[in-house]
Protein backbone atom coordinates (compact mmCIF):
# COMPACT_ATOMS: atom_id res chain seq x y z
CA UNK A 1 0.00 0.00 0.00
CA UNK A 2 1.41 3.36 -1.04
CA UNK A 3 0.79 6.86 0.30
CA UNK A 4 -2.33 8.41 -1.23
CA UNK A 5 -3.87 4.98 -1.85
CA UNK A 6 -7.52 4.40 -0.95
CA UNK A 7 -7.98 1.36 1.29
CA UNK A 8 -11.26 -0.36 2.19
CA UNK A 9 -11.57 -1.88 5.67
CA UNK A 10 -14.12 -4.48 6.68
CA UNK A 11 -14.55 -3.56 10.33
CA UNK A 12 -14.05 -6.45 12.76
CA UNK A 13 -14.44 -4.45 15.98
CA UNK A 14 -15.10 -0.85 16.94
CA UNK A 15 -11.90 0.09 18.80
CA UNK A 16 -9.79 -1.86 16.32
CA UNK A 17 -11.15 0.26 13.50
CA UNK A 18 -10.47 3.44 15.45
CA UNK A 19 -6.81 2.46 15.73
CA UNK A 20 -6.66 1.46 12.06
CA UNK A 21 -8.20 4.76 11.01
CA UNK A 22 -5.74 6.87 13.00
CA UNK A 23 -2.80 4.88 11.64
CA UNK A 24 -4.03 5.11 8.05
CA UNK A 25 -4.62 8.85 8.19
CA UNK A 26 -1.21 9.38 9.74
CA UNK A 27 0.29 7.41 6.84
CA UNK A 28 -1.63 9.42 4.24
CA UNK A 29 -4.17 6.77 3.17
CA UNK A 30 -7.84 7.28 2.44
CA UNK A 31 -10.05 4.84 4.39
CA UNK A 32 -13.39 3.39 3.22
CA UNK A 33 -14.96 1.37 6.08
CA UNK A 34 -17.63 -1.33 5.75
CA UNK A 35 -19.66 -3.12 8.37
CA UNK A 36 -18.69 -6.81 8.57
CA UNK A 37 -22.34 -7.68 7.81
CA UNK A 38 -22.16 -5.93 4.42
CA UNK A 39 -22.49 -8.47 1.57
CA UNK A 40 -19.13 -9.21 -0.13
CA UNK A 41 -20.57 -8.13 -3.48
CA UNK A 42 -21.39 -4.69 -2.06
CA UNK A 43 -17.96 -4.34 -0.44
CA UNK A 44 -16.24 -5.20 -3.73
CA UNK A 45 -18.44 -2.99 -5.91
CA UNK A 46 -18.30 0.07 -3.67
CA UNK A 47 -14.57 -0.36 -3.04
CA UNK A 48 -14.10 -0.29 -6.80
CA UNK A 49 -16.31 2.80 -7.10
CA UNK A 50 -14.18 4.52 -4.48
CA UNK A 51 -10.98 3.63 -6.32
CA UNK A 52 -9.58 1.40 -3.58
CA UNK A 53 -6.30 -0.36 -4.33
CA UNK A 54 -6.62 -2.76 -1.38
CA UNK A 55 -9.16 -4.10 1.07
CA UNK A 56 -8.41 -5.19 4.64
CA UNK A 57 -10.57 -8.12 5.71
CA UNK A 58 -10.67 -9.92 9.07
CA UNK A 59 -9.32 -13.44 9.07
CA UNK A 60 -12.64 -14.62 10.49
CA UNK A 61 -14.91 -12.63 8.13
CA UNK A 62 -17.83 -14.75 6.94
CA UNK A 63 -17.71 -13.12 3.52
CA UNK A 64 -14.07 -13.98 2.91
CA UNK A 65 -14.60 -16.95 0.59
CA UNK A 66 -17.28 -15.24 -1.51
CA UNK A 67 -15.38 -11.95 -1.62
CA UNK A 68 -11.97 -13.13 -2.80
CA UNK A 69 -12.90 -13.68 -6.50
CA UNK A 70 -14.90 -10.44 -6.53
CA UNK A 71 -11.94 -8.41 -5.26
CA UNK A 72 -9.73 -10.09 -7.85
CA UNK A 73 -12.23 -9.23 -10.58
CA UNK A 74 -11.95 -5.54 -9.65
CA UNK A 75 -8.17 -5.65 -9.30
CA UNK A 76 -8.32 -4.96 -5.54
CA UNK A 77 -5.54 -6.43 -3.43
CA UNK A 78 -6.52 -8.27 -0.25
CA UNK A 79 -4.84 -7.79 3.14
CA UNK A 80 -5.91 -10.31 5.77
CA UNK A 81 -6.12 -8.99 9.32
CA UNK A 82 -5.27 -11.34 12.14
CA UNK A 83 -7.46 -11.24 15.26
CA UNK A 84 -6.92 -8.08 17.31
CA UNK A 85 -4.69 -8.45 20.38
CA UNK A 86 -6.50 -7.77 23.62
CA UNK A 87 -3.57 -5.95 25.20
CA UNK A 88 -4.54 -2.48 23.94
CA UNK A 89 -6.39 -0.81 26.79
CA UNK A 90 -5.83 2.87 26.11
CA UNK A 91 -4.04 5.56 24.17
CA UNK A 92 -4.22 9.31 23.60
CA UNK A 93 -3.78 11.93 20.89
CA UNK A 94 -1.14 14.50 21.74
CA UNK A 95 -1.57 16.85 18.77
CA UNK A 96 -4.09 18.12 16.27
CA UNK A 97 -5.78 15.40 14.24
CA UNK A 98 -4.14 16.09 10.86
CA UNK A 99 -3.09 13.88 8.00
CA UNK A 100 0.54 13.97 6.85
CA UNK A 101 -0.77 14.17 3.31
CA UNK A 102 -4.29 14.13 1.88
CA UNK A 103 -4.68 11.48 -0.85
CA UNK A 104 -4.26 13.30 -4.15
CA UNK A 105 -6.70 11.21 -6.15
CA UNK A 106 -9.74 11.96 -3.94
CA UNK A 107 -8.51 14.85 -1.77
CA UNK A 108 -9.83 13.03 1.28
CA UNK A 109 -8.79 10.86 4.20
CA UNK A 110 -12.10 9.13 4.69
CA UNK A 111 -15.01 8.00 2.52
CA UNK A 112 -18.24 7.20 4.31
CA UNK A 113 -21.59 5.98 3.11
CA UNK A 114 -24.62 8.01 4.17
CA UNK A 115 -27.10 6.25 6.45
CA UNK A 116 -29.50 5.49 3.58
CA UNK A 117 -32.63 5.71 5.76
CA UNK A 118 -34.54 7.65 3.05
CA UNK A 119 -32.76 6.38 -0.07
CA UNK A 120 -29.77 4.51 -1.38
CA UNK A 121 -26.53 5.19 0.56
CA UNK A 122 -24.13 7.59 -1.16
CA UNK A 123 -20.35 7.95 -0.89
CA UNK A 124 -19.06 11.11 0.81
CA UNK A 125 -15.38 12.10 0.80
CA UNK A 126 -14.12 13.89 3.93
CA UNK A 127 -10.77 15.53 4.61
CA UNK A 128 -8.92 15.04 7.87
CA UNK A 129 -8.96 18.79 8.41
CA UNK A 130 -12.76 18.86 8.17
CA UNK A 131 -13.11 15.98 10.62
CA UNK A 132 -10.77 17.89 12.92
CA UNK A 133 -12.90 21.05 12.61
CA UNK A 134 -16.06 19.13 13.42
CA UNK A 135 -14.46 17.35 16.40
CA UNK A 136 -13.34 20.68 17.84
CA UNK A 137 -16.85 22.08 17.33
CA UNK A 138 -18.14 19.18 19.45
CA UNK A 139 -15.50 19.92 22.11
CA UNK A 140 -16.49 23.59 22.23
CA UNK A 141 -20.26 23.03 22.40
CA UNK A 142 -19.94 20.35 25.10
CA UNK A 143 -17.08 22.03 27.00
CA UNK A 144 -15.17 18.75 26.99
CA UNK A 145 -11.99 18.60 29.08
CA UNK A 146 -9.37 16.04 30.07
CA UNK A 147 -11.46 15.25 33.16
CA UNK A 148 -14.34 13.85 31.12
CA UNK A 149 -14.99 10.13 30.95
CA UNK A 150 -17.50 8.80 28.43
CA UNK A 151 -18.81 5.63 26.85
CA UNK A 152 -19.04 5.10 23.08
CA UNK A 153 -21.99 3.01 21.94
CA UNK A 154 -21.97 4.27 18.35
CA UNK A 155 -20.19 2.47 15.47
CA UNK A 156 -16.98 4.31 14.54
CA UNK A 157 -17.51 3.59 10.86
CA UNK A 158 -20.26 6.22 10.92
CA UNK A 159 -19.59 9.91 11.40
CA UNK A 160 -21.51 10.33 14.68
CA UNK A 161 -19.42 7.68 16.39
CA UNK A 162 -16.09 8.60 14.81
CA UNK A 163 -16.23 12.36 15.35
CA UNK A 164 -18.36 12.93 18.46
CA UNK A 165 -17.63 9.74 20.42
CA UNK A 166 -14.00 9.10 19.46
CA UNK A 167 -12.03 11.99 17.97
CA UNK A 168 -13.58 14.77 20.07
CA UNK A 169 -12.95 13.22 23.51
CA UNK A 170 -9.44 12.13 22.49
CA UNK A 171 -8.54 15.59 21.23
CA UNK A 172 -9.92 17.04 24.47
CA UNK A 173 -7.59 14.74 26.43
CA UNK A 174 -10.45 12.79 27.98
CA UNK A 175 -11.24 9.08 27.89
CA UNK A 176 -13.85 6.92 26.21
CA UNK A 177 -14.88 3.33 26.83
CA UNK A 178 -15.47 1.98 23.32
CA UNK A 179 -18.05 -0.79 22.96
CA UNK A 180 -18.36 -3.11 19.97
CA UNK A 181 -22.10 -2.50 19.59
CA UNK A 182 -24.96 -0.45 21.00
CA UNK A 183 -24.95 -2.27 24.32
CA UNK A 184 -27.51 -0.39 26.39
CA UNK A 185 -27.20 -2.90 29.25
CA UNK A 186 -23.53 -1.96 29.69
CA UNK A 187 -24.47 1.72 29.54
CA UNK A 188 -27.00 1.19 32.33
CA UNK A 189 -24.32 -0.50 34.44
CA UNK A 190 -21.83 2.31 33.84
CA UNK A 191 -24.40 4.90 34.89
CA UNK A 192 -23.98 3.47 38.39
CA UNK A 193 -20.27 4.43 38.43
CA UNK A 194 -18.99 7.74 39.73
CA UNK A 195 -16.79 8.43 36.72
CA UNK A 196 -19.11 8.52 33.68
CA UNK A 197 -19.58 12.20 32.82
CA UNK A 198 -21.28 12.00 29.41
CA UNK A 199 -22.29 9.95 26.41
CA UNK A 200 -23.72 10.62 22.97
CA UNK A 201 -26.15 8.37 21.10
CA UNK A 202 -29.10 8.29 18.75
CA UNK A 203 -32.63 8.68 20.21
CA UNK A 204 -33.26 4.94 19.78
CA UNK A 205 -30.57 4.19 22.37
CA UNK A 206 -31.88 6.83 24.77
CA UNK A 207 -35.41 5.47 24.37
CA UNK A 208 -34.24 1.91 25.07
CA UNK A 209 -32.42 3.03 28.22
CA UNK A 210 -35.56 4.77 29.47
CA UNK A 211 -38.03 2.00 28.62
CA UNK A 212 -36.08 -1.13 29.57
CA UNK A 213 -33.64 -0.09 32.28
CA UNK A 214 -35.19 2.84 34.15
CA UNK A 215 -36.70 0.60 36.82
CA UNK A 216 -33.33 -1.09 37.43
CA UNK A 217 -31.34 2.11 38.01
CA UNK A 218 -30.51 3.05 41.58
CA UNK A 219 -31.08 6.49 43.06
CA UNK A 220 -27.39 7.26 42.54
CA UNK A 221 -27.40 6.36 38.84
CA UNK A 222 -26.14 9.14 36.64
CA UNK A 223 -24.97 11.33 39.52
CA UNK A 224 -21.62 11.95 37.82
CA UNK A 225 -23.18 12.89 34.48
CA UNK A 226 -22.59 16.45 33.29
CA UNK A 227 -24.88 15.98 30.30
CA UNK A 228 -26.29 13.54 27.77
CA UNK A 229 -25.98 14.29 24.06
CA UNK A 230 -28.48 13.17 21.42
CA UNK A 231 -27.98 13.45 17.66
CA UNK A 232 -28.92 12.00 14.26
CA UNK A 233 -32.72 12.30 14.81
CA UNK A 234 -35.13 14.39 16.93
CA UNK A 235 -35.47 13.35 20.59
CA UNK A 236 -38.99 12.89 21.94
CA UNK A 237 -40.12 14.97 24.91
CA UNK A 238 -40.79 11.97 27.22
CA UNK A 239 -37.20 10.79 26.76
CA UNK A 240 -35.84 14.27 27.42
CA UNK A 241 -37.91 14.48 30.61
CA UNK A 242 -36.55 11.10 31.76
CA UNK A 243 -32.96 12.34 31.66
CA UNK A 244 -33.74 15.73 33.16
CA UNK A 245 -35.91 14.43 36.01
CA UNK A 246 -34.83 10.84 36.66
CA UNK A 247 -31.08 11.28 36.05
CA UNK A 248 -31.10 15.05 36.74
CA UNK A 249 -28.74 15.90 33.93
CA UNK A 250 -28.76 18.35 31.05
CA UNK A 251 -29.82 17.01 27.64
CA UNK A 252 -28.02 18.53 24.66
CA UNK A 253 -29.50 17.93 21.22
CA UNK A 254 -27.26 18.24 18.19
CA UNK A 255 -27.73 18.20 14.43
CA UNK A 256 -25.26 16.53 12.13
CA UNK A 257 -24.85 14.59 8.93
CA UNK A 258 -22.14 12.79 7.02
CA UNK A 259 -21.83 15.50 4.37
CA UNK A 260 -20.89 18.06 7.05
CA UNK A 261 -18.35 15.76 8.77
CA UNK A 262 -20.98 15.40 11.52
CA UNK A 263 -21.80 18.48 13.63
CA UNK A 264 -23.80 21.29 12.04
CA UNK A 265 -25.34 22.76 15.18
CA UNK A 266 -25.69 21.90 18.85
CA UNK A 267 -27.18 23.08 22.08
CA UNK A 268 -24.34 24.20 24.35
CA UNK A 269 -23.44 22.91 27.78
CA UNK A 270 -24.60 25.21 30.55
CA UNK A 271 -26.65 27.44 28.24
CA UNK A 272 -30.46 27.44 27.96
CA UNK A 273 -32.07 26.59 24.63
CA UNK A 274 -35.66 26.09 23.51
CA UNK A 275 -36.77 22.47 24.00
CA UNK A 276 -36.59 20.57 20.74
CA UNK A 277 -34.08 22.90 19.14
CA UNK A 278 -30.60 21.83 18.06
CA UNK A 279 -28.96 25.10 19.03
CA UNK A 280 -28.45 28.55 17.58
CA UNK A 281 -27.18 28.71 13.99
CA UNK A 282 -25.27 31.36 12.07
CA UNK A 283 -27.05 32.72 8.99
CA UNK A 284 -23.84 32.57 6.96
CA UNK A 285 -23.74 28.80 7.51
CA UNK A 286 -27.38 27.68 7.82
CA UNK A 287 -30.49 29.03 6.08
CA UNK A 288 -33.90 27.72 5.00
CA UNK A 289 -34.96 27.11 1.43
CA UNK A 290 -38.58 27.79 0.55
CA UNK A 291 -40.62 28.70 -2.51
CA UNK A 292 -39.19 32.24 -2.42
CA UNK A 293 -35.60 31.05 -2.12
CA UNK A 294 -33.24 31.21 0.86
CA UNK A 295 -34.36 32.85 4.08
CA UNK A 296 -32.87 33.31 7.56
CA UNK A 297 -36.05 32.51 9.51
CA UNK A 298 -39.37 30.73 9.23
CA UNK A 299 -39.86 27.20 7.91
CA UNK A 300 -38.22 25.43 4.99
CA UNK A 301 -35.63 22.92 3.88
CA UNK A 302 -32.39 23.31 5.84
CA UNK A 303 -29.61 24.48 3.51
CA UNK A 304 -25.92 24.56 4.42
CA UNK A 305 -22.99 26.62 3.24
CA UNK A 306 -20.32 23.92 3.50
CA UNK A 307 -17.57 25.77 1.63
CA UNK A 308 -14.97 23.26 0.47
CA UNK A 309 -16.06 20.68 3.05
CA UNK A 310 -18.40 19.00 0.56
CA UNK A 311 -18.95 19.57 -3.14
CA UNK A 312 -20.96 16.51 -4.16
CA UNK A 313 -21.27 12.76 -3.90
CA UNK A 314 -18.75 10.41 -5.44
CA UNK A 315 -19.21 7.80 -8.13
CA UNK A 316 -22.80 8.07 -9.21
CA UNK A 317 -24.36 10.18 -6.45
CA UNK A 318 -27.10 12.73 -7.19
CA UNK A 319 -26.12 16.14 -8.59
CA UNK A 320 -29.39 17.80 -7.53
CA UNK A 321 -28.39 18.58 -3.96
CA UNK A 322 -27.36 22.24 -4.31
CA UNK A 323 -29.18 25.55 -4.65
CA UNK A 324 -26.96 28.50 -5.54
CA UNK A 325 -24.03 26.75 -3.86
CA UNK A 326 -26.00 25.82 -0.71
CA UNK A 327 -26.34 22.12 0.10
CA UNK A 328 -29.93 20.91 0.42
CA UNK A 329 -30.08 18.57 3.42
CA UNK A 330 -33.53 17.09 2.85
CA UNK A 331 -34.51 18.14 6.39
CA UNK A 332 -37.43 20.45 7.15
CA UNK A 333 -36.52 22.97 9.83
CA UNK A 334 -37.68 26.10 11.62
CA UNK A 335 -35.47 29.02 12.72
CA UNK A 336 -36.96 31.34 15.34
CA UNK A 337 -36.28 35.01 15.92
CA UNK A 338 -33.31 34.24 18.18
CA UNK A 339 -31.65 32.05 15.57
CA UNK A 340 -32.45 28.66 17.16
CA UNK A 341 -32.98 25.82 14.68
CA UNK A 342 -35.57 23.10 15.27
CA UNK A 343 -36.01 20.10 12.99
CA UNK A 344 -39.47 19.04 11.86
CA UNK A 345 -38.43 15.91 9.95
CA UNK A 346 -37.07 14.55 6.70
CA UNK A 347 -38.86 15.66 3.53
CA UNK A 348 -39.06 12.05 2.32
CA UNK A 349 -40.50 10.94 5.67
CA UNK A 350 -43.35 13.47 5.71
CA UNK A 351 -46.78 11.92 5.28
CA UNK A 352 -48.90 13.57 2.57
CA UNK A 353 -52.49 12.79 3.51
CA UNK A 354 -54.66 14.24 0.76
CA UNK A 355 -52.49 17.35 0.46
CA UNK A 356 -52.02 17.80 4.22
CA UNK A 357 -48.42 17.36 5.33
CA UNK A 358 -48.07 15.42 8.58
CA UNK A 359 -44.82 15.30 10.54
CA UNK A 360 -44.24 11.81 11.99
CA UNK A 361 -42.81 13.22 15.22
CA UNK A 362 -46.20 14.79 16.14
CA UNK A 363 -47.87 11.38 16.01
CA UNK A 364 -44.96 9.66 17.79
CA UNK A 365 -44.92 12.22 20.63
CA UNK A 366 -48.61 11.60 21.27
CA UNK A 367 -48.10 7.83 21.35
CA UNK A 368 -45.20 8.09 23.77
CA UNK A 369 -47.37 9.89 26.34
CA UNK A 370 -49.37 6.68 26.78
CA UNK A 371 -48.06 4.68 29.78
CA UNK A 372 -46.48 1.43 28.67
CA UNK A 373 -45.34 2.57 25.22
CA UNK A 374 -41.57 2.08 24.94
CA UNK A 375 -40.95 3.31 21.40
CA UNK A 376 -43.02 4.60 18.50
CA UNK A 377 -42.56 5.30 14.82
CA UNK A 378 -45.10 6.91 12.49
CA UNK A 379 -44.83 6.27 8.76
CA UNK A 380 -46.80 6.47 5.54
CA UNK A 381 -48.87 3.70 4.00
CA UNK A 382 -50.89 3.88 0.75
CA UNK A 383 -54.53 5.01 0.87
CA UNK A 384 -57.08 4.80 -1.97
CA UNK A 385 -58.61 8.23 -1.29
CA UNK A 386 -55.83 10.32 0.28
CA UNK A 387 -52.85 8.81 -1.51
CA UNK A 388 -51.09 8.32 1.82
CA UNK A 389 -52.22 8.03 5.40
CA UNK A 390 -50.67 7.55 8.82
CA UNK A 391 -49.55 4.23 10.24
CA UNK A 392 -47.93 3.73 13.63
CA UNK A 393 -45.63 1.00 14.94
CA UNK A 394 -45.04 0.73 18.69
CA UNK A 395 -43.27 -1.48 21.18
CA UNK A 396 -44.44 -2.04 24.74
CA UNK A 397 -43.55 -4.09 27.81
CA UNK A 398 -47.14 -3.80 29.10
CA UNK A 399 -48.86 -6.95 27.91
CA UNK A 400 -52.22 -5.51 28.94
CA UNK A 401 -51.96 -2.46 26.68
CA UNK A 402 -54.21 -2.77 23.63
CA UNK A 403 -54.93 -0.67 20.55
CA UNK A 404 -58.16 0.74 21.99
CA UNK A 405 -56.37 2.13 25.06
CA UNK A 406 -53.60 3.63 22.94
CA UNK A 407 -56.07 5.25 20.55
CA UNK A 408 -57.99 6.77 23.44
CA UNK A 409 -54.81 8.34 24.83
CA UNK A 410 -53.75 9.69 21.44
CA UNK A 411 -57.20 10.99 20.48
CA UNK A 412 -57.03 13.57 23.26
CA UNK A 413 -53.81 15.00 21.80
CA UNK A 414 -54.15 14.73 18.01
CA UNK A 415 -56.41 16.23 15.36
CA UNK A 416 -58.41 13.57 13.48
CA UNK A 417 -56.22 13.64 10.30
CA UNK A 418 -53.16 12.75 12.42
CA UNK A 419 -54.75 9.70 14.02
CA UNK A 420 -53.17 6.51 12.65
CA UNK A 421 -55.28 4.49 10.25
CA UNK A 422 -53.29 1.43 11.27
CA UNK A 423 -51.43 0.59 14.49
CA UNK A 424 -49.10 -2.39 14.77
CA UNK A 425 -47.54 -3.73 17.97
CA UNK A 426 -44.02 -5.10 17.46
CA UNK A 427 -41.36 -6.71 19.63
CA UNK A 428 -38.80 -4.26 18.24
CA UNK A 429 -38.65 -1.60 15.54
CA UNK A 430 -36.33 -2.15 12.56
CA UNK A 431 -33.23 0.03 12.60
CA UNK A 432 -30.34 0.76 10.26
CA UNK A 433 -26.63 0.42 10.98
CA UNK A 434 -26.52 3.74 12.84
CA UNK A 435 -29.45 2.91 15.11
CA UNK A 436 -31.99 5.10 13.31
CA UNK A 437 -35.48 3.62 12.93
CA UNK A 438 -36.03 2.46 9.34
CA UNK A 439 -39.40 3.85 8.23
CA UNK A 440 -39.07 2.48 4.70
CA UNK A 441 -38.71 -1.01 6.16
CA UNK A 442 -41.87 -0.52 8.23
CA UNK A 443 -43.88 0.56 5.17
CA UNK A 444 -42.69 -2.54 3.34
CA UNK A 445 -43.43 -4.79 6.31
CA UNK A 446 -47.01 -3.51 6.46
CA UNK A 447 -47.37 -4.09 2.71
CA UNK A 448 -45.98 -7.62 3.09
CA UNK A 449 -48.12 -8.36 6.13
CA UNK A 450 -45.04 -9.07 8.27
CA UNK A 451 -45.43 -6.16 10.71
CA UNK A 452 -46.91 -6.97 14.10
Amino acid sequence: VRENDCVAIVVADNLGFGLQFLAAVNAGFCVVPFNALTPPSTVAAQSARAGCSHVVIPETWNGREAGMPLFAEHGIGVITQAPEPESVTGFSLTSEFQSTGEPANVAASLMLRTSGTTGEPKLVALKAAHLDDSAHAVIESLSLTDDDRGICLMPLLHVHGLVACFLAPLLAGGAMKVLDHMDVATLAQDLESDRLSWFSAVPTVHMTLMSRFADHLSENAGKSLRFVRSASAPLSEPVREFFETRLQTQVLEAYGMTEAAHQIASQRFGEPAPAGSVGRVSSDKVQLLGTAGLTRSGTGEVALNLGDHFSGYLAGGSDNNFHDGWFRTGDIGEIDGDGFLSLVGRIKEMINRGGETIAPRDVESAALTCPGIDSACAFAIPHETFGETVALAVTTTDEGLDEKTLRRAMFALLAPPLMPAKIVFMEELPTGATGKIDRRALTQMVADGTAG
